[in-house]
């Protein structure tokens, strides 16, 4: 589950959330004055939470962004000062990076000071709910007799989600995973041919869970058991 928050300025909104895996503040204005604006502000935020990567333009095509941004002192705070040339209003103007170092924990941040075209910006306080990766719960090993039915399950993969109402999905990869089905909801794994112990004797595979946003796997294989399937031929004569 991915929770974000958005926080309200004069002329500016914050909204935070989670893109492949980073914490992205993201800044956007609803009113322009000319063309060309000036937008500063520091942002503090909680460097035990989330580390400071990068930032990148919010969009294509309706902005330029000529921008200055430093972290002041070691971590914890950053300091942005830009001149934007501007055709729309409610666009994203700049987003911060940050890369999430613990989860299922709330990384906070606020706007200490700040101004738009000179407009001076009030204090705004924000958090974002860091979601956590499922875990794969089930063991790395199974069993299957060869000549099975093909409904026989040969892996069963359970997972957990520290997330509170997160629904899971599953899926395959991995050097036999083409050999094999998954049912999305409930992790069984089947085999798509019937195991032949003579021919193959094992399945190597990953199972991944997913909660749509952040994704774990396991290394998994699975052994195929031998089965008795002729009677003995007595090739010696009769008499």
């Amino acid at each position: 589950e991915i929770t974000g928050g958005t926080k309200d300025l004069p002329e500016m909104q914050i909204t935070s959330s989670m893109e492949n895996g980073k914490i992205v503040l993201s800044i956007s204005t609803n009113t322009w004055t000319s063309s060309t604006n000036t937008l500063n502000f520091v942002l503090n935020y909680d460097s035990s939470i989330g580390q400071y990567e990068t930032y990148k333009s919010g969009g294509s095509g309706a902005y330029s962004v000529s921008s200055y941004i430093s972290q002041v002192g070691s971590s914890g705070k950053l300091t942005f000062n830009s001149s934007i040339s501007n055709y729309g209003d409610n666009t994203d103007i700049v987003k911060l990076v940050f890369n999430p170092l613990k989860t299922n924990t709330n990384f906070t941040y606020n706007i200490s000071s700040g101004s738009i075209n000179s407009l001076n910006l009030g204090i705004s306080e924000g958090q974002y709910k860091i979601p956590s990766a499922p875990t794969i719960t089930s063991i790395s090993t199974g069993t299957i007799a060869e000549n099975s039915a093909l409904s026989t399950v040969i892996y069963k993969t359970t997972a957990t989600d520290a997330d509170a109402n997160t629904t899971l999905k599953y899926s395959l990869s991995g050097i036999d995973s083409s050999l094999l089905n998954i049912n999305s909801s409930t992790g069984a794994v089947t085999l798509k041919s019937s195991a032949n112990y003579e021919a193959k004797k094992s399945y190597s595979f990953n199972v991944i869970a997913s909660d749509g946003s952040l994704s774990s796997s396991k290394a998994v294989i699975v052994n195929v058991s031998n089965v008795n399937e002729f009677r003995p031929t007595i090739t010696s004569i009769s008499t």
